[in-house]
């Protein structure tokens, strides 16, 4: 599995969610928000509308999204913590 997390710098949410998704997610993945050189790119590819957005695809390549939340409970949830 491969994640990406979209956040902004001035979300309530976004910094709860970043430290939840490095201290339990173990595979790879990337953590990008306004200030990333790839983040409007990326979010328009993805059909971000909101963050934090965290989405998770099969592998690395990218291809088929397994996952989609802006909600911790539903990561833990998916993750089965």
């Amino acid at each position: 599995m491969y994640y990406i997390l979209f956040t902004t710098t001035r979300c309530n949410k976004c910094p709860d969610f970043k430290s939840y998704v490095k201290d339990h997610i173990r595979f790879k993945g990337i953590i990008l928000d306004e200030v990333s050189d790839e983040f409007a790119d990326e979010i328009s590819k993805n059909n971000v509308i909101s963050a934090p957005t965290l989405i998770i695809y099969e592998n690395d390549l990218r291809k088929k999204e397994i996952f989609r939340t802006s909600e911790i409970y539903e990561v833990k949830e998916f993750l089965c913590y």
